[in-house]
């Protein structure tokens, strides 16, 4: 198997333990941050991840707006992103899908593993 680089941002420590113990068991490498802003610094300084994972409810920046500098980077625009948030707000989701991100109601922490690897490229 080919070892794949994912980012996950989530303020909420719980979530990043579970998100840890999902990445760990799919044997790819996992960096977690605790905010969106942490998250476009390592980014922005040119760290490749091949799946950036985002709450979108963080004090420092939206994971709505992570998203958006994703995209607006060239290095960045096609790298697969799943904004994993409880907000359901239909116009946040309207907004992730048509900016090219998987919406995910974080609730479901069943599927960890399963939103990994389905959206990892191979």
């Amino acid at each position: 198997m080919d070892t794949k680089s994912i980012l996950y941002a989530d303020d909420t420590a719980e979530r990043r333990t579970f998100f840890a113990r999902a990445a760990k068991r799919t044997g790819h490498n996992c960096i977690i941050v605790d905010d969106a802003a942490r998250a476009w610094k390592l980014i922005e300084g040119g760290v490749h991840f091949d799946l950036i994972v985002s709450d979108h409810d963080m004090p420092k920046m939206k994971g709505l707006e992570l998203l958006e500098k994703v995209r607006a980077n060239d290095a960045t625009q096609d790298t697969p992103f799943v904004l994993f948030t409880g907000n359901n707000d239909p116009a946040l989701k309207s907004e992730a899908i048509k900016l090219g991100a998987v919406f995910v109601d974080k609730g479901n922490l069943d599927s960890l593993v399963d939103i990994i690897t389905d959206n990892l490229p191979t």
